[in-house]
């Protein structure tokens, strides 16, 4: 079949033509054709400090519901030092996570954009009551999945001013909630962002996502990689690792 068919085809697809060491790792092992899925700069996992592109085309995980693969470069900011008695090291924040430099570095971490593009900003809180059964990377993972983000998604412009495109918020976050209506939705621009990112409350227990990329749809030929890469993907080569 030469379609790219999921997000698995379309991650080998993009790994094999970039020429690049990129490592291709699952979000769910044990469903890989039904998960999110990223390219990796690195051999190491968990992989959470680095910048990476990623590739989903998980039922409800795109905006307004749609259906395809949402494809970009991805980033996370992790949990605070006050955490490191609850849970597993890897999730601690520390100088080799890229998530403060490319912040800091906003607006001018991203590339020139071709064409509008889709922001997403995904938070979930951690809650203190469960904090103590998070012993490995794996449980943290299945809590995260259990206690669902609250998530924006933008239009992304090639000026980078931004629009609200829909919104995914989980009522058993309610300060996560608060804050996203109040000071995230009503942004206009990166910039703004910027700001917002910095001073979300509770930041040492609250783990973000944020993610930028196009859809395209699943029973698109494997033809059109070769385009993906070099006019979308490639330009975010220089974010493709850890802080420095």
């Amino acid at each position: 079949m030469n379609t790219l068919k999921n997000s698995r085809t379309f991650a080998s697809a993009i790994k094999d033509f970039s020429g690049f060491d990129l490592t291709p790792r699952p979000w769910n092992r044990f469903e890989p054709d039904d998960t999110v899925w990223w390219l990796v700069p690195s051999t190491e996992w968990p992989a959470y400090k680095y910048g990476k592109l990623f590739f989903d085309s998980r039922p409800g995980k795109l905006p307004k519901d749609q259906s395809g693969i949402y494809y970009g470069f991805y980033i996370e900011k992790g949990l605070g030092t006050i955490m490191e008695k609850f849970c597993h090291h890897s999730l601690i924040m520390d100088r080799g996570w890229l998530w403060k430099e490319f912040i800091e570095k906003l607006p001018n971490s991203f590339p020139k954009l071709s064409k509008p593009s889709i922001l997403t900003v995904s938070a979930s809180y951690f809650p203190i009551e469960k904090a103590s059964f998070l012993e490995s990377p794996d449980g943290f993972l299945k809590q995260k999945e259990d206690f669902e983000a609250s998530k924006v998604f933008f239009k992304l412009n090639p000026n980078l001013t931004i629009t609200v495109l829909d919104e995914k918020f989980n009522p058993k976050n309610p300060t996560i909630v608060q804050y996203f209506k109040k000071n995230i939705v009503t942004l206009k621009s990166i910039s703004d962002l910027k700001m917002a990112l910095a001073n979300i409350p509770d930041k040492d227990w609250i783990w973000i996502d944020f993610y930028v990329g196009n859809i395209i749809s699943r029973n698109s030929n494997k033809g059109f990689v070769r385009q993906i890469w070099e006019r979308e993907l490639k330009n975010w080569i220089p974010w493709l690792r850890n802080a420095n």
